[in-house]
């Protein structure tokens, strides 16, 4: 099963050492962390079409 298969509110899918991971939002809620705009995962993320609007 994968984490996004079966709906669940109050959860988000983060990438922890490699794997992602289901987290609830109230431990990260007010928490900033910020990625290079030129990381592998950014540079991933629009080759599918994200848009980070830029």
């Amino acid at each position: 099963m994968t984490v996004y298969s079966v709906p669940d509110y109050g959860y988000m899918v983060a990438m922890i050492n490699g794997n992602t991971k289901k987290v609830s939002l109230a431990d990260v809620a007010g928490k900033l962390k910020t990625v290079e705009p030129g990381s592998k995962i950014i540079k991933e993320a629009k080759l599918m079409g994200i848009s980070f609007g830029d």
